[in-house]
C-alpha cells in the first residue's frame, strides 16, 4: 500500500469549496469539532476492501481508548468514511475533542457546549463547510438526521436566550457581584448587574466569561429581595486562593525523578534542594506563614 496522505483541519480552516487534491481519493476522516483528522487513500495502489479493514480498526481502536467507548461511531458513503463522537455524531452538551497522539477522544478544555462554542454561527452550516474544506461533503446526506435533530436543538436554545434577555431587563431578581481579591486578601467589587434567574445567569453567552475569569476574581449571586447569597462567599473565595497556595508549598504528591535527585549529592549538578521543589512563584501574604487548612 503506497504511503496515504495525513491532513489535519482545524475549525478556522471550514470554508464553502474543495482546495485539495484528494477529492476522488478514498477518504477516510475522524470528525471533532474543534478539528478533523484526515487520511487520503489513492485508488491507484489500495483497494476498497484494504480502506475498510483500516477504517474499522481505526474505530474498534478509538471505542477502546476513548472516554465514550461504543457511543462512537462511523458513517460511510462512496468509500469515504466519517468516524464521530457520537451515535447522534455530536454530543450538543459535552462535544469531545479528537486527540491524534493517543489515537482517542476527550474532553474540550474550557467550553464543552458544542452551541456555546459555535456562537452565532449555525449547525448545518458548520458542518456542511467542514466536509465540503476536507472533501467529503456526500458524507452530509449519511449525517443529515442528526445534523437536524442538533439544528432543532439550536434553535430551541436561541429562543430561549430571546426569553431570557426580556426577562433580564424586565424582571431581575438576581445581582451579579463581581470582586476582585487583592493583596492581603482584600477584596474589591470591580463590577455589578442584574439578571433575571439563576438560568440566565448560566444560560446566556455574555455572561459566560465569568468562566475565564482568574483565581483571584470571584462572582457572587445575591436575590435581590432579600440580599441573601446564593452562590458563593468571599471567605470561601479567599480559603480556596489560601488552599491552592499551600498545597503547592506542601505537596503530598511527587515525581519519583524529583525524589531520586534530592538524593544525590549537593554539590551534584541534577541535585534538587526541597526548598526549590516546592518554590511557590506567588507572593507570600499576610498570614500566609500561619495558614493551615480548615
Amino acid at each position: 500500500m503506497k504511503v496515504p496522505i495525513s491532513l489535519v483541519t482545524s475549525y478556522e480552516e471550514y470554508s464553502n469549496k474543495y482546495e485539495g487534491d484528494y477529492k476522488t481519493y478514498f477518504q477516510l476522516h475522524i470528525f471533532s469539532v474543534p478539528a478533523i483528522y484526515s487520511t487520503y487513500y489513492d485508488p491507484r495502489y489500495v483497494s476498497v476492501e484494504q480502506v475498510k479493514a483500516v477504517a474499522e480498526n481505526m474505530l474498534a481502536v478509538i471505542r477502546k481508548n476513548s472516554v465514550r467507548k461504543n457511543r462512537i461511531t462511523m458513517f460511510r458513503k462512496e468509500n469515504k468514511y466519517l468516524i464521530s463522537e457520537d451515535s447522534e455524531f455530536i454530543d450538543e452538551i459535552e462535544m469531545l475533542k479528537f486527540d491524534g497522539r493517543q489515537v482517542k477522544y476527550d474532553y474540550v478544555d474550557g467550553s464543552d457546549d458544542f452551541f456555546a462554542f459555535l456562537g452565532q454561527t449555525k449547525v448545518d452550516i458548520f458542518i456542511r463547510k467542514a466536509l465540503i474544506t476536507i472533501g467529503a461533503e456526500e458524507l452530509f446526506s449519511v449525517i443529515e438526521t442528526h445534523v437536524d435533530k442538533l439544528c432543532k436543538s439550536q434553535d430551541r436554545l436561541v429562543s430561549r436566550y430571546s426569553e431570557l434577555r426580556v426577562l433580564d431587563k424586565t424582571d431581575p431578581h438576581i445581582k451579579v457581584e463581581i470582586y476582585r481579591i487583592e493583596k492581603k486578601y482584600v477584596p474589591i467589587k470591580i463590577q455589578e448587574f442584574l439578571c433575571h434567574s439563576h438560568e440566565s445567569f448560566i444560560l446566556l453567552p455574555e455572561y459566560q466569561f465569568v468562566n475565564n475569569l482568574d483565581k483571584r476574581t470571584v462572582y457572587i449571586l445575591k436575590d435581590m429581595a432579600t440580599d441573601k447569597t446564593i452562590d458563593g462567599t468571599l471567605d470561601e473565595a479567599i480559603e480556596s486562593i489560601k488552599y491552592e497556595k499551600w498545597r503547592r508549598m506542601n505537596p503530598n504528591i511527587f515525581d519519583p525523578n524529583d525524589l531520586i535527585r534530592m538524593e544525590l549529592d549537593n554539590d551534584d549538578p541534577d541535585y534538587l534542594d526541597y526548598k526549590d521543589l516546592v518554590k511557590n512563584d506567588e507572593e507570600l501574604e499576610e498570614g500566609d506563614d500561619e495558614y493551615f487548612p480548615h
